[in-house]
């Protein structure tokens, strides 16, 4: 996988972990405040600081190496949906599976995005990622 797909990846990955669906689904079920939904879609120099060690890279790497496949069955399944209200809930479905993946990793959406952040910016990141999801 290249720096290029990579950090298009990233980006892509955060977009969709950010999305509102998931701003109430990450405050398990409650409704999201408007101080909640700000956290969600703070900028970047507003989030959490991530130590990004090499287990830490590692653990992305696997996390992110799902929400890569989850996104690409995303792409594939939208293609085959008309209705908006349909699309919607795909989306939403998916959306769920990734915030399963990234929690499951032992991140939670707000990590996963200040590491996704911090990855695309850094090329020596970069590279350990790809190196990472190449030899998996």
């Amino acid at each position: 996988m290249s720096a290029f797909k990579i950090g298009t990846g990233l980006a892509l990955a955060a977009a969709l972990l950010t999305a509102p669906a998931l701003q109430a689904q990450e405050s398990n079920g409650q409704q999201s405040t408007g101080q909640e939904a700000q956290q969600y879609s703070a900028p970047a120099s507003q989030q959490p600081q991530v130590e990004v060690d090499d287990a830490t890279v590692a653990k992305f790497a696997d996390a992110y190496g799902e929400v890569v496949a989850l996104q690409n069955d995303f792409s594939t399944r939208l293609q085959n949906i008309e209705e908006p209200t349909e699309a919607q809930a795909l989306q939403e479905e998916v959306q769920s599976e990734m915030i399963n993946v990234v929690r499951e990793k032992g991140f939670s959406v707000q990590e996963y995005n200040a590491i996704a952040q911090r990855v695309s910016q850094d090329p020596e990141l970069q590279a350990q990622l790809e190196a990472l999801m190449t030899n998996s």
